[in-house]
């Protein structure tokens, strides 16, 4: 679905999609001062993400023509991006809140020279890059997935889960099916795992290749309450006939549960 110049698009489940495009996309729009502003909103307890078609082989004319994009229902939101267009931005913009707006400025061009401000933008709601309070009495199932774009949009490479818990509490996970596609740590997919996400270095990283469910025996203990996973896709763009179909989701699944420490407690790792 889609709109031509400005308006408001909603989200209403995590399965939805939207897009905004250039006015008469794929076409070049005509080049007159113009400003559309199109604001999305999702569920309430989700980002959103925004890739965007390749326009490889199309020049951008640097502030005449430009996508602004804002953690936000209005610009007085924080501008979070802007890019200039048509863009060969490979990655997806994340964005933590559930509302944005995405402000499309074409301004006028200097005599004789022709401008393409044409772009391609698909909006989904983003349940990768949260942040999740652990329960104390009743385990919870979570999944750290990864987002397939459609095709000729650019790939989701990274992805993020805060779990946080109370002062003296421990955060225990045990991983009950992954797959990563890749074939190492430097050309795959890669699982890392931090004490807080303002750590820099990982404690602790799983790579590619794996592809493990129904149980791997592999558990991570936390050194304090909280703990920081992230997924990152590195230099690595194929992707496998049961991926596509489907069969297999990219990424971890697990059960996780706080629980009362008085000491400070090892990490406990199982090598897979």
């Amino acid at each position: 679905m889609g709109i031509e110049c400005g308006g408001e698009l909603v989200l209403h489940s995590l399965t939805d999609a939207v897009s905004v495009t250039s006015p008469g996309y794929p076409n070049r729009p005509v080049l007159h001062e113009l400003i559309c502003d199109f604001v999305v909103r999702g569920p309430l307890n989700a980002g959103l993400q925004v890739t965007f078609a390749q326009e490889r082989w199309e020049m951008c004319q640097p502030n005449q023509t430009y996508l602004e994009i804002y953690e936000g229902g209005t610009d007085l939101a924080p501008l979070l991006k802007t890019l200039c267009l048509p863009t060969d931005y490979e990655d997806a913009v994340l964005i933590s809140s559930h509302v944005t707006l995405l402000r499309y400025v074409v301004r006028s061009l200097p005599a004789g020279q022709v401008g393409a401000a044409k772009f391609y933008a698909t909006i989904r709601a983003d349940n990768c890059n949260r942040e999740v309070i652990v329960g104390l009495r009743r385990m919870s199932q979570l999944q750290l997935p990864y987002a397939k774009a459609p095709p000729h949009t650019a790939q989701l490479t990274r992805c993020s889960l805060h779990l946080k818990s109370f002062l003296n509490y421990r955060i225990r996970l045990n991983i009950t099916s992954i797959y990563l596609a890749g074939n190492s740590c430097t050309a795959g997919d890669v699982i890392s795992f931090y004490n807080s996400p303002l750590e820099t270095v990982s404690f602790r990283q799983v790579c590619a290749p794996k592809n493990q469910s129904g149980g791997t025996n592999y558990g991570v203990v936390s050194m304090r309450n909280e703990l920081f996973i992230s997924y990152t896709r590195n230099n690595y763009y194929e992707e496998s006939r049961a991926i596509r179909s489907g069969k297999f989701d990219v990424g971890i699944k697990f059960d996780v549960i706080a629980t009362y420490e008085s000491k400070t407690i090892e990490i406990v790792m199982t090598v897979l």
